[in-house]
């Protein structure tokens, strides 16, 4: 086949790949006829209006289901502007350490909140919210514990923490227990944060922990008491709300532990590179103090992240935690929001077009040529044909 014929058929079979619609080329050049309405990749968030209110709010906790709790807010300036004038708040991650402090009369009065909401709005609608808590205040450690003569504890306490002791090097992060207790080893965890100094006055020196014993009211080994969750999804607890608000895994809350820990003992075998020393805690207290990182003199500063609902009412508020006289800031801030069609840069998307169009023209061309190239072998295996 001459050159000229064969130009002709790759030029015909451009153009009948350009009328078919199969074509680089084309596709390259087309317009983008499926835009719709809803949110794409043609589709940006543009916040129009943000306005943001501020409450005072007495705060109470209340008990739900399945040990659970919330904080309950109740305005004392009037509605918002969806007319409610009452709320609740829900651990995101399980960090309720809120409720176990204001529901602790002890702490009550040495702690404060202050609450600020985030909510985004579409057509008046709210699409999505998150409160911060930030949670200031002072621990009162006067009954954390002190150090202990080890002679005074129990024969079994002693081989628990001989055995822990040969078993972990005192700078190395605590191992998984061999029966397997998660719930032990997240409170080794924690103990080995507690700032031991606070209970060592004239001792600069960091005590660090490396042999942690739990010990019940008969003074021997304590073992945390095993409770089947209702369900769990990947070591999580399923909460079944009722309402808007939908079913999904969260982290166990963590005042659950604490409550766990009342009236047990932590037995804490530490040094500070010069001198071993062992100490009695009293658990509740050792956990709540390393969840809200406390310092040395007992000052925390916790943050954590909550769910804001509409109050339902269903719940009764805790004894003694609705009567408080502390009156709380509540901060809600409204983004609204619309989806826009983002303008793209017609110049710079001819140009990049442009660019492509010649690497687009050779793939149409090698098409082109590959399906005049099969007509040939059937035009040749025709005369064949006929002569047999």
């Amino acid at each position: 086949m001459s050159l000229v014929a064969w130009g002709r058929i790759s030029l015909l079979t451009l153009l009948c790949l350009l009328a078919s619609g199969c074509c680089f080329t084309k596709e390259l050049w087309a317009e983008d006829e499926d835009f719709g309405s809803a949110p794409g990749p043609n589709l940006v968030r543009v916040v129009t209006d943000v306005q943001r209110h501020e409450y005072r709010v007495d705060v109470a906790v209340v008990a739900m289901d399945q040990g659970l709790q919330r904080l309950r807010l109740r305005s004392l300036d009037g509605s918002d502007a969806d007319g409610l004038a009452a709320w609740q708040l829900s651990p995101a991650d399980g960090d309720d350490l809120a409720c176990a402090l204001l529901a602790d009369p002890r702490q009550r009065g040495r702690c404060s909140l202050r609450i600020d909401v985030a909510r985004d709005r579409e057509r008046g609608d709210i699409v999505w919210s998150e409160a911060t808590v930030v949670l200031q205040g002072v621990l009162d450690l006067g009954d954390l514990g002190g150090p202990v003569d080890p002679a005074s504890l129990s024969p079994s306490v002693r081989e628990r923490l001989d055995a822990a002791s040969a078993a972990q090097d005192a700078f190395a992060r605590p191992a998984k227990r061999a029966d397997g207790e998660d719930w032990l080893r997240r409170f080794d965890e924690r103990v080995r944060t507690v700032d031991l100094r606070a209970l060592t006055p004239g001792e600069t020196a960091p005590w660090v922990p490396y042999a942690v014993v739990l010990v019940g009211a008969d003074g021997r080994p304590w073992q945390p008491p095993v409770a089947a969750a209702p369900a769990s999804t990947d070591g999580k607890v399923v909460i079944a709300v009722a309402g808007p608000e939908p079913a999904e895994p969260v982290e166990p809350p963590r005042s659950r532990e604490v409550a766990q820990l009342a009236g047990v003992a932590a037995v804490v075998v530490a040094t500070n590179g010069t001198i071993t020393r062992t100490f009695q805690l009293r658990a509740e207290r050792a956990s709540l103090w390393s969840q809200l990182g406390g310092r040395a003199d007992g000052h925390f500063d916790a943050t954590s992240k909550w769910r804001f609902l509409a109050d339902a009412g269903a719940a009764d508020p805790i004894a003694g935690t609705a009567a408080a006289a502390e009156v709380w800031p509540l901060a809600v801030t409204d983004r609204n929001i619309v989806w826009e069609e983002q303008e793209s840069d017609s110049t710079d998307d001819f140009w990049g077009k442009l660019a492509l169009t010649p690497v687009t023209l050779a793939g149409d061309l090698l098409v082109g040529w590959l399906l005049s190239a099969i007509g040939d072998d059937d035009d040749d295996d025709e005369p064949r044909r006929r002569r047999r």
